[in-house]
């Protein structure tokens, strides 16, 4: 049997392979909605910077493009983090509650995940991928959770209710992680847009988007 660290492991691996994917797909859903939009920002950057700056051609390209360390950063936080965590937690509730009833173990389980393990882990990981940004600090990780965590939380809760009840019929904690893994892809995605795609407005300032007339 494999132990709980090969688990890990195991899972960190896939959890980091799932992040990448996941963060790649919001950022082409992002880019691709902001496509139009950004275009005339564009525009109005060149023509203020006499339409050959070549610096700012560049520096628009890098905000509006594909971002390869952000989704490297979402797949770090979940392959040291999310996926480890989420065996061993998986591993513990079956421990104090052994059984795959639907009540009262799996109740039992759905609920202490809900009230204290969601909270936990959604949490180092929305404020970890944030201190790793390259301008991260803890005034924007505490910033983050204060905008951003309390929203996802009520998502996630709404979404995994349901979810858990099949997660936690798995036989063993490696098994609960891979239902879990396939069936939180749609919420993988929406917890990358609450960890990046929420605060690029920034950017419009960084580049003076909005020009004081």
């Amino acid at each position: 049997m494999i132990n709980i660290i090969t688990q890990a492991i195991i899972s960190g691996v896939l959890q980091a392979v799932c992040g990448f994917g996941t963060d790649s797909i919001t950022q082409y859903l992002e880019l691709s909605a902001r496509s139009r939009r950004n275009q005339s920002k564009i525009v109005r950057i060149k023509v203020k910077n006499n339409s050959s700056d070549v610096r700012i051609t560049q520096e628009v390209k890098k905000v509006f493009g594909y971002d390869i360390e952000r989704a490297l950063r979402f797949a770090k936080v979940g392959g040291f983090v999310i996926g480890p965590l989420a065996v061993v937690r998986f591993a513990v509730l079956d421990t104090f509650f052994p059984g795959q009833n639907v009540f009262p173990e799996v109740t039992i389980k759905v609920i202490i995940n809900n009230i204290l393990c969601v909270p936990i882990v959604a949490g180092i990981g929305l404020g970890l991928n944030e201190y790793l940004k390259p301008k991260g600090t803890i005034s924007t990780v505490r910033r983050r959770l204060n905008q951003e965590l309390l929203q996802m939380l009520m998502v996630m809760w709404t979404a995994k209710l349901a979810i858990q009840y099949v997660v936690f019929l798995g036989p063993t904690a490696f098994t609960q992680f891979l239902l879990g893994l396939v069936a939180n892809c749609f919420l993988n995605i929406y917890a990358s847009w609450r960890a990046n795609v929420r605060l690029l407005e920034d950017v419009d300032k960084s580049l003076d988007l909005h020009p004081h007339s």
